[in-house]
Parts: C-alpha cells; sequence; structure tokens
C-alpha cells in the first residue's frame, strides 16, 4: 500500500520549530511505502513499514533501493536526461526499458524442473476414487436435474473418450463453451480425463474476442451444445456439439469405465 501524506509534518508555533515523533502507524499487513514531503518542502520523505514475519530488515531495505532506482530514471526522463526512445529527441521512458533491479541483480529465475504427480494428486482421480467410494450419492444439482457420482462419472467417461478419439489429450487444449448447468460440469470432468488442458469461453463474449482467444490458444476441440453454438464465431476449431442426436449415439455407445493412460496414448 502506499500512503501519501500531503501536509508537513514540521509545523512552527509563533516561529518556534517543532518536531514530530510518530509513535505508531498500527500493524501492517505486507509493505507500506509512506510519501510526505521533505523537511522544509524541499524533496520527499519515503519510509517503507512491513510485516516482520514476512520481510526482513535487509529485504525491505533492498525494496527501498529498488524503488528509488524507478524513481531516478523517472526523474532523468523528466528532465531530457539521455535518449529513453533511442529517437533522438532525448524524452521519454518507455517501461519495457527501465530496470527494476539493482546493479548485479539476475532477473532470470532457476526453473522448479520436472514434478512427479501422484495419481490420487489429480482432480479427475480423486473424483473417481469418490466415485468408487460411494456412487450413489448425489454429486451435482442444478434446478430440477441431479447426478449421482456414479452417473456424473460415466458419462464424463463416455464424453472424454470421444475427445480422446479426436484428439484431445496431454499436451493440447479443449475449448468449453457452455452455460452453467449440468452439461458443463460433465464437459468439464471429460476434458480432465482426457488429460488436456480446457479453456473456458464466455458465450456472452464479442466475436472478436472469441476469435482472438481461439487462435491464440489454439484449442484441438470446442465442446458447446446446440443452442449455444448458433451464438459463436466461425472459427477453424472442431466443435463437438453435445445434444445432436448423432452425437448423442454416439456417447451412449461408448463405455463409460474410468479411461487409464492407455486409453490416452490411443489418440
Amino acid at each position: 500500500m502506499v500512503n501519501l501524506v500531503p501536509f508537513d509534518d514540521e509545523p512552527a508555533f509563533g516561529g518556534h520549530r517543532t518536531t514530530n515523533h510518530h509513535l505508531s502507524g498500527g500493524a501492517i499487513e505486507d509493505l507500506q511505502i509512506n510519501v510526505r514531503p521533505g523537511a522544509q518542502g524541499r524533496g520527499l520523505w519515503l519510509a517503507f513499514d512491513a510485516n516482520p514475519e514476512l520481510y526482513t530488515e535487509a529485504g525491505l531495505a533492498a525494496h527501498q533501493e529498488r524503488l528509488l532506482l524507478v524513481l531516478e530514471q523517472l526523474a532523468r526522463a523528466g528532465a531530457g536526461e539521455g535518449d529513453a526512445t533511442g529517437d533522438g529527441t532525448g524524452t521519454g521512458l518507455p517501461i519495457g526499458r527501465m530496470s527494476v533491479l539493482r546493479p548485479g541483480e539476475d532477473p532470470r529465475y532457476a526453473g522448479a524442473g520436472p514434478a512427479d504427480t501422484a495419481p490420487d494428486a489429480v482432480l479427475s482421480t480423486r473424483f473417481e476414487a469418490l466415485t468408487r467410494r460411494d456412487p450413489r450419492a448425489v454429486a451435482l444439482t442444478h434446478g430440477t436435474t441431479a447426478l449421482t457420482y456414479g452417473e456424473l462419472n460415466a458419462r464424463a467417461n463416455r464424453l472424454a473418450r470421444l475427445l480422446v478419439e479426436r484428439g484431445a489429450g496431454p499436451g493440447n487444449l479443449t475449448a468449453l463453451a457452455l452455460p452453467r448447468g449440468a452439461d458443463l460440469v460433465v464437459a468439464l470432468l471429460a476434458v480432465l480425463k482426457s488429460g488436456s488442458g480446457y479453456l473456458p469461453l464466455d458465450p456472452a463474449y464479442p466475436a472478436e474476442r472469441t476469435r482472438a482467444v481461439v487462435a491464440d490458444a489454439g484449442p484441438v476441440l470446442l465442446v458447446t451444445d446446440a443452442a449455444t453454438s448458433v451464438l459463436l464465431p466461425q472459427t477453424a476449431t472442431e466443435p463437438v456439439v453435445l445434444g445432436e442426436a448423432g452425437l448423442e449415439q454416439d456417447l451412449a455407445a461408448r463405455p463409460d469405465t474410468d479411461l487409464t493412460d492407455g486409453d490416452r496414448a490411443r489418440r
């Protein structure tokens, strides 16, 4: 938080100077930067207050140095020093050319490296475990629709098998453009079971925004329904339209058992 204090903290009484002593400003949850006029109206006074459980004295001092570095760059740009833009005018400071690191600090960070994911740490497998524990328990209600864990899992498994057959799987994305309801939950779970990542699309988005998102993300499939599909702009992504007679017959004929890694590898 930045706390701007627009008044002089050295008031004079009858020509006599006073000294201000700051006793306490209350607890700080994270980091607070206090800015007030400097002594005798010259310059600025900056103070950093921080939660001691989150910041060390050295870390706080480093943040203060970085802020001063940014302010110095802004001041030089405002005074027309140097040629920040490279166009010979000597004015302007593109944000991308500002440095927020002190000399010697390396902006590169080492990656965490690959991590092994336990099978029970994946949302879809956790849901399958809950299904095995109590398949008759109600998992989803929406309006007058109610699905048990067993029913929801079976529907998601059938759809997941179709998605895998059509190209969904680890390493790619599947877009979902569905209204809130049971079909959305089924489709979301099916995408996760396929190993694909899901890309949510709001049917209320402007057409140009939807085209831009799809073009940028490049999903292999677009799961929607008949009512929503007419609201979406044309894209190069293959649609999977829930509710169509042919698709529903195809889904009904597919196994409703949980997918294995071998099933996902068949795409």
